[in-house]
């Protein structure tokens, strides 16, 4: 039951990587098209990125500690960068988008 459960939550990584990885594709996008330079966004969202990266590899480093019986996996960490980007997200979309993100 517990490998069961392992492979559930790989799959919800990988789809919580995917999600992440869309948003910033979003914001690239946006940052792109933009009429105003916004190298703020740009700051927050290499450090975003940087920290969702080292954040996945630590929880995949858990996870396989923790099919040896050791310790806890804890996403918080990647969650809260997947919020971050998707509150910048939100900010840039006019309001009539916004359903979309």
């Amino acid at each position: 039951m517990r490998s069961e459960r392992r492979k559930v939550f790989r799959g919800y990584l990988a789809c919580l990587s995917r999600d992440f990885s869309l948003v910033g594709a979003a914001l690239r996008l946006m940052m792109m098209y933009s009429a105003q330079d916004r190298p703020d966004l740009a700051g927050i969202l290499y450090k975003q990125q940087a920290l969702f990266a080292f954040g996945m590899l630590a929880v995949q480093w858990r996870l396989a500690l923790h099919t040896c019986g050791l310790g806890t996996v804890d996403v918080r960490g990647l969650v809260g960068a997947m919020e971050s980007m998707r509150l910048e997200l939100r900010q840039m979309v006019p309001a009539e988008g916004a359903a979309v993100a």
